[in-house]
């Protein structure tokens, strides 16, 4: 979030004193300047400057560490304002194609972002909904990046990192949260997450203890080891009900992503109340 930035630097400092191999360090920042003017209406410094800083972040973690993503897309703010879904994946586009066009301009070509870029969703309790969402924001994200590249270059994977979602969680019932994470954790696996947080039952209300952070690993192993949910690649791609969904929240997304590149993009959506309105 708002420390990002001291946390990149004294992890690198940590990483340079530890004498580890930068090669082999994979891991994710939540560092989504974007994302500070969605949620509190206003950014410090102009356009410009906010893109300076962010080319200069990405350029440092990719010298520094190649595996490592810097650049963070928070939709799960959508989710927990009361987003819908529509509203996750077009916002979420239009903050890319924003990200892209920007660094682009400060010398940073859309084949180095990509791969230093993460798409961090939370998943709600709609469980069928949660499953399209992933596959229609892949399918989406695709196209945006792709429309960014050069002629025959690829599009980079982009990583989508899921975590169970924060908004629906019992505070007088907390166990009950339990059985929310699972069904979120599966719709992620489903849904086709590259990696999974699972939060812990009790983290609204205190701080987690050793036996609430154990159960939170157990849903991950349970559904990896007993459910074999990493063992398959798509496994909704035939059905009826998820190829619909998927369709229609992508035409449905894909519009709303459309009006707002009409209003000038993402900075401009946000700054004039657009994505508040909606969301609210």
């Amino acid at each position: 979030g708002a420390n990002a930035l001291p946390v990149l630097a004294n992890f690198l400092a940590a990483l340079h004193a530890s004498k580890a191999d930068p090669q082999e360090i994979h891991g994710s920042l939540d560092y989504d300047p974007l994302s500070i003017l969605a949620t509190q209406g206003e950014i410090s410094g102009s356009r410009e400057e906010l893109f300076f800083e962010a080319a200069s972040v990405l350029e440092t973690a990719r010298t520094a560490m190649p595996g490592f993503r810097a650049l963070s897309i928070q939709a799960a703010a959508l989710l927990e304002a009361g987003g819908s879904a529509v509203q996750e994946i077009a916002f979420t586009l239009a903050a890319i194609a924003e990200y892209l066009g920007g660094l682009r301009v400060r010398g940073q070509a859309p084949a180095q972002v990509l791969p230093q870029l993460q798409i961090t969703f939370a998943i709600g309790s709609t469980y069928f909904m949660e499953i399209a969402k992933l596959r229609a924001a892949r399918m989406l994200v695709g196209r945006v990046a792709q429309a960014f590249l050069e002629e025959g270059e690829a599009a980079p994977h982009v990583c989508v990192l899921a975590r169970t979602a924060s908004f629906n969680k019992s505070i007088y019932d907390p166990h009950t949260n339990l059985l929310r994470a699972t069904t979120e954790a599966m719709a992620a696996a489903i849904g086709g997450a590259d990696s999974i947080l699972v939060s812990p039952f009790d983290e609204t209300f205190r701080a987690p203890d050793d036996q609430s952070l154990r159960l939170s690993r157990n849903i991950q192993l349970l559904l990896k080891h007993e459910a074999y949910l990493d063992k398959v690649a798509d496994p909704a791609a035939g059905s009826y009900l998820f190829e619909t969904l998927t369709d229609s929240l992508a035409a449905a997304a894909w519009a709303l992503f459309q009006r707002v590149e009409g209003l000038g993009g993402y900075l401009a959506a946000a700054s004039n109340g657009f994505l508040k309105e909606e969301i609210g």
